[in-house]
């Protein structure tokens, strides 16, 4: 084997082994989320580390568990992490190219955000449905969000 053959199969040995333990990493964190036996606070923390590692490169399955991140939340009546579930929801649309729902989730999330009074969350939010509409070209708009 020469050496160019040799570090192809080192460099495929490394990549699919890390992905194999990323994707290890990833049914471990869904069975703590979906263990009703667990604390809500472990269970919410499974899905945002999950996020951590998956929001930009898995939109798709993102997409899915905001869902059930924002259902559990609603169910736990746990305001801030149905915050949580929108701004991971924005971020997978985003992703994406989905303006149009990218900016649903955000108007959803300011509506939310704004109950629990969170200056730093709402400055967030402006900031990313101003950068939608500068994209958009909308400036006007963009300057007199809300």
């Amino acid at each position: 084997m020469n050496q160019n053959s040799f570090i192809k199969v080192v460099f495929l040995f490394i990549f699919s082994t890390t992905n194999m333990v990323a994707q290890n990493k990833s049914v471990d964190l869904k069975a703590v989320w979906e263990n009703t036996k667990n604390a809500d606070s472990i269970r919410f923390n499974a899905i945002n580390k999950f996020y951590l590692n998956n929001t930009f490169e898995q939109p798709d399955s993102i997409l899915k568990i905001t869902n059930y991140h924002y259902n559990l939340a609603k169910e736990k009546r746990a305001l801030v992490e149905m915050t949580h579930s929108l701004s991971e929801k924005y971020r997978a649309y985003y992703k994406k190219g989905d303006i149009k729902k990218a900016m649903q989730a955000l108007q959803e999330n300011y509506v939310l955000t704004k109950k629990l009074n969170d200056s730093k969350a709402l400055t967030i939010i402006y900031s990313n449905m101003g950068n939608i509409y500068g994209e958009q070209g909308k400036y006007q708009r963009s300057s007199k969000i809300f």
